[in-house]
């Protein structure tokens, strides 16, 4: 299971191919992140997405800094 995890991972000269899902899969992240974190592309920003998991989700912000703080 490694070396397939590898050669999926590996981009040498005779293989170019695994770098263009790579390089999709990166952007589409990295704009995700940008909607949740800084509001950019149509997004809430951070007040927005701490919003949603307080109200909807009913998770709060202190209980998870408490969590990791207890977790050290």
């Amino acid at each position: 299971m490694n070396t397939k995890i590898q050669s999926l991972l590996r981009t040498d000269s005779s293989n170019w191919a695994p770098l263009a899902p790579r390089l999709v899969v990166g952007l589409v992240m990295s704009a995700h992140g940008a909607q949740k974190l800084f509001g950019w592309l149509g997004g809430y920003g951070l007040e927005g997405t701490a919003g949603f998991f307080g109200e909807k989700l009913g998770l709060k912000p202190r209980h998870f800094l408490g969590r990791a703080r207890r977790q050290r």
